[in-house]
């Protein structure tokens, strides 16, 4: 056994084996790819929201402490 090399595959049926396992690989690449993008675009919505909430929030604090009281929002 040690001289011969071990056939999973006959000939007729790798090249089909192989298509398929590289198909496969390429769908599973494709899902992961465009939830890799839906998760930026859902992460870039949030950090968008949350930089404008900071940037609301450093202007409030900028007026209370310049004219000294607190702004109430109606």
């Amino acid at each position: 056994m040690l001289g011969k090399p071990c056939h999973m595959f006959s000939s007729r049926l790798y090249p089909l084996y192989v298509r398929a396992v590289s198909f496969q690989t390429c769908d599973r690449a494709f899902e992961l790819l465009t939830f890799i993008e839906l998760f930026k675009s859902f992460l870039g919505l949030v950090m968008v929201d949350f930089l404008c909430l900071l940037i609301i929030l450093s202007y409030r604090i900028m007026i209370v402490k310049h004219f000294g009281f607190v702004l109430t929002t109606q």
